[in-house]
């Protein structure tokens, strides 16, 4: 199943319903999965401010912080999504992507 989102966020967007739904889906295969789905998932989010409600999928906050993590990106006090740089979640992505800003 995750080989099947790394494919197909490799070349669409998704709204956070969607992004939401293929993270809830896949977590029900797996926790591990669910995990990486979130990670694959950001990248592709129209609007990457509403993330935390992919994060609140999470009761765990270590897997909430694995997440954070590997994307490069903290919650603020208000809950707002902070990047920290842009390698998020390129490891993962296939492409032969540039290192452009």
């Amino acid at each position: 199943a995750i080989a099947a989102i790394r494919q197909v966020a490799a070349s669409h967007e998704f709204d956070i319903k969607q992004a939401c739904r293929v993270v809830e889906a896949i977590g029900e295969l797996s926790p591990f999965d669910k995990i990486e789905a979130a990670v694959l998932m950001y990248p592709t989010l129209m609007n990457k401010d509403s993330f935390t409600l992919v994060l609140n999928q999470f009761p765990d906050d270590a897997d909430r912080d694995n997440i954070c993590h590997r994307l490069g990106v903290t919650v603020d006090e208000s809950g707002a999504i902070v990047e920290h740089g842009k390698h998020n979640a390129a490891r993962d992505k296939p492409a032969g992507g540039g290192g452009e800003a």
